[in-house]
């Protein structure tokens, strides 16, 4: 009896300590698998364990419900700004940046709305960001706007048909062919209301208008040639009073009504202080053993009293009736079409056996304009009356010829030979370049030997060797026309400068001329731009090379 109730004890003790450990696992598997909030999410899964919220919200998404998280409501994106002020409640942005001024951070806004030209267009959609275009109008589709595309669609080039780009027609919708601008404005006379009316402003039309870019409302004309007086530098100007204006007066400051010259050197007998030695060659005629032919060296080789210029046949020798030797040239401010100053540079072209020469303004015939010792360059005012006379106060703007004529030391002399250049005082740097690439209004002109070209497109004035660093900003409307470039394997135009195997050409008429040195090429104002030849220029024949001064340029 006594044991059995031990036995039972020992059993009783076990099977008690067995129950007790049972019961602790159990409630650790319930307890992981209840709900203490009773929101029907279980705690394991549950992001508010005791804050019953079954939709599990998290606006803010940092694992913890919105019903037990403090900032929830507040600042969703925990940026610093709460969310009643935040232009991105959901994106985090501390700066709260906001380009456009739409209230929407950039952090979140889509669409940039900023419109920096102002033509209603948002940068994101312009394709003129810089450049008002509300209508977007893109020609060739090429993603730039017509606006500010240099280069306009092909289909719009021509749209009056007249064989002139759109990008260098100076009247878009009127045929012109000629280009003609007499008003030099840009616009040309077809589509210009005031080209032929009154340049001057003097309310007299150009047509009639004897003076046609100087005011002179009364017209006078003193001397009846055409011209009025206000714009006529020889108008009637008869300073001596002899009755013979200067432009023909032998003597312009001494009377001489007779215009006497017994040397028949051009200076009246009244004004020669060489009248008592017709030949002018410093010998008086009393003395002189050839009065009427210069030589002052009275060279007299068979010693019989008459000098050698006298005998038969002048007693010259055979050089002394040579012609000067050419050709002959002669080129204002390195042929440029254009200038902003009366003072230029002339630059002659003559043989080698020219000495003397003569210079002279508007003055085609180099009355009373002396001789002087050749020079290759020549430093030059357009408004001289005559090469020998002072500069005048004013110079009109307008066109200007200098005339020149060559002589050889026997007096032998050459043709005349002119060139004209137009003075614009308000003309721009750029456009006095004879050579060279301007901008002007949006179009690209390539400027060689003072003609203008148009590109079609990008790729033509890309692929002959072009760069938009060259571009300088200018006036190209006082350049004529040369035509259109609209192939990118064209030959280069007359008065390009290429390169080819280390030689540089300069492309002329007749075919390429090789430039042998640095100095030969400085020499002929060689060109600022120098491009790659292409297959086409290089077809062309190889003249003899370029010389210094050489009048082929």
């Amino acid at each position: 009896m006594f044991t059995i109730k031990r036995l039972f004890s020992k059993t009783a003790i076990v099977l008690l300590l067995f129950f007790v450990a049972f019961s602790l696992n159990t409630n650790q598997v319930f307890a992981a698998a209840s709900d203490v909030d009773s929101d029907g999410v279980l705690n394991a899964v549950d992001n508010c364990q005791t804050t019953a919220n079954a939709n599990q919200a998290d606006t803010d998404n940092d694992s913890l419900g919105d019903a037990c998280d403090a900032t929830a409501s507040t600042d969703v994106d925990e940026d610093g700004v709460l969310n009643a002020n935040d232009n991105c409640p959901f994106v985090s942005n501390a700066s709260q940046t906001d380009t456009d001024s739409d209230n929407i951070g950039n952090s979140c806004d889509l669409v940039d709305d900023l419109d920096v030209d102002g033509d209603t267009v948002s940068n994101t959609a312009d394709n003129c960001q810089e450049d008002v275009n509300a209508t977007q109008t893109d020609g060739e589709s090429d993603g730039l706007g017509d606006a500010c595309d240099p280069f306009p669609a092909v289909s719009d080039l021509d749209e009056d048909n007249d064989g002139v780009i759109n990008s260098i027609d100076n009247c878009q919708l009127d045929a012109n062919i000629a280009q003609l601008d007499s008003d030099f404005d840009g616009l040309g006379n077809a589509c210009d209301p005031t080209d032929s009316r009154d340049y001057d402003g003097d309310l007299v039309l150009n047509d009639a208008d004897n003076c046609v870019v100087t005011e002179n409302i009364g017209q006078d004309d003193s001397d009846v040639d055409g011209l009025g007086d206000d714009c006529d530098l020889t108008n009637n100007y008869d300073p001596d009073g002899d009755g013979t204006e200067s432009e023909d007066d032998n003597c312009d400051l001494v009377s001489n009504p007779d215009q006497a010259d017994s040397d028949n050197d051009g200076l009246g007998n009244a004004c020669d202080t060489t009248s008592d030695d017709d030949d002018d060659d410093n010998v008086a005629d009393d003395v002189d053993n050839c009065p009427t032919i210069s030589n002052s060296n009275q060279a007299d080789g068979n010693n019989n009293g008459t000098g050698d210029s006298c005998e038969a046949g002048g007693g010259l020798p055979p050089v002394a009736f040579e012609r000067p030797t050419g050709p002959f040239g002669i080129k204002i401010n390195k042929g440029a079409l254009v200038t902003n100053s009366p003072d230029v540079e002339l630059t002659m072209f003559f043989g080698s056996n020219v000495e003397r020469m003569a210079l002279g303004n508007n003055n085609t015939n180099l009355i009373h304009t002396g001789q002087e010792s050749v020079v290759g360059v020549k430093k030059w005012n357009l408004c001289w009356q005559y090469s020998m006379f002072q500069t005048p106060n004013t110079c009109a703007p307008g066109t200007y010829t200098v005339t020149a004529q060559f002589f050889t030391g026997w007096g032998q002399e050459s043709e005349l030979i002119s060139t004209t250049i137009n003075y614009n005082p308000d003309a721009s740097p750029a456009t006095l370049i004879s050579n060279g690439l301007i901008l002007d209004k949006g179009t690209v002109y390539l400027i060689s030997s003072s003609k203008k070209y148009g590109f079609t497109t990008m790729p033509v004035f890309s692929g002959l060797g072009y760069s938009l660093k060259q571009v300088k900003r200018g006036d190209a409307s006082l350049y004529a026309y040369g035509g259109i470039l609209d192939r990118p394997n064209m030959p280069h135009v007359v008065g390009s400068w290429i390169l080819s195997n280390k030689t540089v050409y300069y492309v002329s008429v007749e075919g390429l001329i090789p430039i042998p040195t640095w100095d030969i090429f400085v020499a002929n104002s060689g060109g600022s731009i120098i491009v790659q030849a292409n297959e086409s220029d290089l077809a062309k024949p190889i003249l003899p090379i370029m010389v210094k001064d050489d009048p082929r340029v």
